[in-house]
């Protein structure tokens, strides 16, 4: 991972690239692992059987952006967007411009602390409803989930869990890890 000044109009200059703009920042991720690659595959295809099957929006992966404010703009590992949202997305498509009904980061050495820290704060600060963090490593789920006191962290190292946004989905962590 590489953290840089720049501006918007820089950040949006840099091409096939995962990149995201946080304060002032561009930091730019090295290439993804094949653990982290399967894990998804894994996830985005089940995510996208249930969308699919209900209807309920859309599923995208690590290429999209979600731009929270001039200030904050992410490409989350992968999202799900409600069917009422869809008509957020900039001009040209390349921004969503909304709050994603689901945030799923897939962590790595080189993007832990980031996505524990930075990230997440910022997902919790533009209230995505369900944030999900899938430690490959450790073999855990961890959900960041609104409550009536703000939001509550469950961590899941084996188990299933129903999505607190998507009705019917459940986040099964024994087949997600192959362990079933």
């Amino acid at each position: 991972m590489m953290f840089g000044e720049g501006t918007e109009e820089e950040f949006y200059a840099i091409e096939e690239r995962k990149v995201d703009f946080v304060r002032g920042m561009i930091v730019m991720h090295s290439p993804a692992s094949v653990p982290h690659e399967r894990m998804f595959l894994r996830i985005i295809s089940t995510l996208f059987g249930y969308v699919e099957s209900t209807r309920f929006g859309e599923v995208f992966g690590s290429r999209s952006l979600v731009k929270f404010s001039a200030e904050e703009q992410f490409e989350p590992d992968i999202m799900v967007i409600a069917r009422a949202d869809e008509h957020l997305w900039s001009k040209g498509g390349t921004a969503f411009l909304g709050t994603p009904q689901v945030i799923v980061e897939i962590l790595s050495k080189s993007t832990r602390d980031y996505d524990l820290t930075i990230k997440r704060a910022a997902y919790k600060h533009y209230q995505v409803p369900e944030i999900v963090f899938v430690d490959v490593q450790a073999e855990t789920l961890m959900f960041d989930v609104v409550g009536t006191d703000g939001y509550e962290t469950i961590v899941l190292n084996s188990g299933a869990r129903k999505s607190v946004v998507l009705q019917g989905f459940v986040w099964n962590v024994d087949a997600l890890f192959g362990r079933c």
